[in-house]
């Protein structure tokens, strides 16, 4: 008689999903909004209140990451610089590709607006 297993090893969804590494970092704490995508794709959104922000995100393969970023107190700090690094791990968990990203926020009205940038997958494009 075969023995089924109802637990899976984890290593189920590997496939399935691009691995992002995500630090948000500005020069001073703020209060700042992140937009992110959940493991369906379906937009999340996240605040941090600090002069940091950090996550590891799954993204549907064949899907970009997307990511937008909105300082939500841009009057409290003149010239707000904000640094994104998105990292992209492989299956052994490297990094395979880094994108980096800078903007300000300040006290000019056109700068109080979502700021989004977009990562393709190296891994979609190999092989």
């Amino acid at each position: 008689m075969k023995r089924i297993s109802l637990f899976t090893t984890g290593k189920r969804n590997q496939e399935e999903y691009n691995k992002f590494v995500v630090n948000i970092q500005t020069s001073q704490p703020t209060c700042f909004i992140i937009k992110y995508p959940r493991k369906d794709y379906s937009p999340r959104i996240d605040e941090c209140t600090t002069n940091q922000w950090d996550r590891k995100l799954n993204v549907i393969k064949t899907k970009p990451l997307f990511l937008e970023v909105f300082v939500s107190n841009p009057t409290a700090i003149k010239n707000l610089i904000c640094n994104v690094q998105i990292d992209e791990l492989n299956f052994d968990n490297e990094v395979i590709q880094s994108e980096n990203y800078s903007f300000t926020a300040g006290l000019k009205l056109d700068e109080w607006k979502w700021k989004r940038f977009e990562v393709k997958s190296k891994l979609d494009y190999i092989g």
